[in-house]
């Protein structure tokens, strides 16, 4: 039997194409669904950020509009269901009480567990919730109002989602990048970062200070097979991102201050370029457009721009780049080719899935 742990995949993919018509979610059911079913907080399952206990979403059937939890049977049973259900009546545990055990498409074994489902609608979120930014130096939260609100699409560049290099499907980063927004949780820690410094060099050193030294780097990719694309405040929230998403919170937060940047493409890496006066001990500045940019690699933590060394020269292989505010448009950083974006209709066909 596999554990409750893992699930029912089959079960979980193709949400988006059900037809039952349900009662319709409000925001925060809204937002916490899309939570639960995505990726992108990827620090813990989104249930225990959002409940405040070791209570796991696991599945959603598409066909019956049911949602999976497990909790540990230390958890009182009444506090747990009170916790995510609107209505407890509507609960349905597993039939088992220990041992192997059937209950709709998963099967696990019950000895420590309690297994349940419920419908979506009867999702149970305090708007009002908050969650926490996992950095230190600048501590602040999100509600689930806020983050149901940075979710919405024209505070982002968007564009075709997809790049294909050599039969390899690569995402274009630039399209979940965060416009400058004043209202914006981004925005503010934008503002705190900068502070009283009016030099942009040391402002840009401040910003990847954060990106590099507080957003521990995360391998959740390589355990899911799968790119995770992170926005900035879930990069923030989950305190977790591989080089996709610390590029993107950084450029994110040079959007809320006005500060010019490009994203470098390489085979299976991604950083950011900044234009300005840094140093260059390491010989990272690179000529683009006519404009001379300094990496900032922001993975590295300590990463000193235009001075840190790494372990690796990346400088032969930076392959392609992208600035947001020009278009989104990607190009061959050697013959200046513009590369063909795909929407993920459009990259299915091309790869004839």
């Amino acid at each position: 039997m596999k554990p409750w742990y893992y699930g029912l995949c089959v079960i979980i993919l193709g949400m988006a194409a059900c037809d039952k018509k349900d009662a319709p979610l409000d925001a925060a059911q809204e937002t916490a669904f899309f939570y639960l079913y995505n990726q992108t907080l990827i620090s813990d399952t989104f249930s225990r950020m959002l409940y405040g206990d070791a209570i796991d979403f696991r599945a959603i059937d598409q066909e019956q509009q049911l949602m999976y939890f497990v909790f540990d049977k230390t958890l009182n049973r009444e506090a747990a269901m009170l916790k995510i259900a609107r209505d407890t009546s509507l609960i349905e545990f597993a039939p088992c009480d220990n041992g192997p055990c059937s209950f709709g498409g998963m099967e696990g074994n019950m000895d420590d567990m309690y297994a349940l489902r419920m419908p979506l609608s009867n999702l149970k979120v305090d708007s009002s919730r908050t969650i926490p930014f996992i950095i230190k130096s600048h501590p602040d939260a999100m509600s689930i109002s806020q983050m149901h609100e940075a979710l919405r699409e024209e505070l982002y560049y968007g564009g075709k989602e997809y790049m294909i290099i050599n039969a390899t499907t690569y995402r274009n980063i630039g399209t979940i990048i965060m416009k400058k927004n004043k209202g914006s949780q981004l925005y503010k820690l934008a503002q705190k970062l900068k502070g009283k410094e009016t030099k942009k060099e040391k402002i840009v050193q401040n910003v990847l200070d954060l990106v590099a030294n507080e957003i521990d780097y995360s391998y959740a990719d390589f355990w899911y097979n799968t790119e995770i694309m992170q926005r900035a405040h879930e990069v923030l929230l989950s305190g977790l991102a591989d080089c996709s998403g610390k590029t993107v919170l950084m450029a994110s937060l040079l959007e809320q201050l006005d500060i010019s940047y490009t994203i470098l493409y390489y085979k299976d890496h991604v950083n950011i370029g900044i234009e300005g006066d840094f140093l260059n001990d390491n010989g990272y500045e690179i000529p683009i457009q006519g404009k001379k940019y300094t990496i900032a690699e922001t993975t590295c933590p300590k990463f000193e721009m235009g001075v840190t060394f790494l372990e690796m020269d990346i400088m032969p292989t930076i392959a392609y780049y992208q600035t947001p505010k020009q278009g989104g448009d990607i190009y061959n950083y050697h013959s200046e080719k513009k590369m063909k974006l795909y929407t993920e209709e459009e990259m299915d066909k091309k790869m004839r899935y």
